[in-house]
């Protein structure tokens, strides 16, 4: 019975499946009643195995779309990656034609600009280097300001110069920890940065270039770091104190 060609339609199967049962049945009846169980094991087989017949061939069509299906995609994802790579190779090429020479005239520019720096380091400093080495005159050696100015013909140094650089101040960085409840102020070369109520564990960082005032309503709840370097309590617990800060309180400076 499982013989059947494939392309009977669907109605006219199910139809031969349900008179098959039904003679199944009428034989079932009419038997011995010790054959009557081995008759509906053998009827149930049929029956599964005409539904299993029918069932696999409704769904071969249906595996058989959707592996085209499966493919069709794979087709348009690889078609997509391969539109995606061109426009990212049209846009890379696109982008070098256009700003690839100005880039490579920069660069070129640096370079030339940085090749014809002169030396900053004196030739006469230079180890084992006789004059006239560097490829220049004797006359057009480089010299320190205090030699040229001895020459004949040099303009003399405007009064009150002198050949030392002027001393580069530090500048002040003050770290403020607070330990308990209190009021701070402070003010950072006339600025004011800080006024307001502070509590543990909070902290503050004041920089200045010359001078920074500080005040606090408990002298005790603070704790002073300038420059790295921690300073002495600002006074008892309860006092109300000011400090002044300037370029002479860091280490080093005259």
């Amino acid at each position: 019975m499982t013989s059947e060609p494939p392309d009977i339609a669907p109605d006219t199967r199910e139809k031969e499946i349900e008179r098959l049962a039904q003679e199944l049945g009428r034989l079932i009846q009419g038997a011995d009643p010790e054959q009557r169980e081995d008759l509906k094991e053998l009827a149930f087989t049929l029956i599964r195995e005409e539904l299993f017949h029918h069932d696999e061939h409704d769904v071969k069509p249906i595996l058989e779309a959707d592996a085209r299906s499966a493919r069709i995609q794979l087709i348009l994802f690889a078609v997509a990656c391969v539109l995606v790579i061109a426009g990212i190779a049209w846009g890379g090429l696109h982008l070098a034609r256009r700003y690839g020479p100005t880039v490579l005239g920069r660069l070129t520019r640096s370079t030339d600009t940085q090749a014809v720096i002169p030396s900053s380091v004196p030739v006469s400093s230079q180890a084992g280097s006789a004059p006239g080495s560097s490829g220049l005159p004797a006359s057009a050696e480089i010299r320190p300001p205090e030699q040229v100015q001895g020459l004949p013909g040099a303009a003399p140094a405007p009064a009150g110069q002198t050949s030392a650089a002027a001393p580069t101040l530090t500048e002040l960085d003050l770290q403020i920890d607070v330990l308990g409840e209190t009021r701070v102020t402070v003010t950072s070369d006339g600025v004011r940065q800080i006024d307001r109520l502070l509590r543990p564990p909070d902290s503050r960082r004041v920089k200045a270039k010359d001078i920074i005032e500080l005040k606090s309503s408990d002298a005790s709840a603070v704790v002073l770091t300038l420059n790295g370097e921690t300073l002495p309590p600002l006074g008892r617990p309860g006092e109300s104190r000011s400090l002044t800060l300037t370029q002479k309180d860091l280490k080093g400076n005259p």
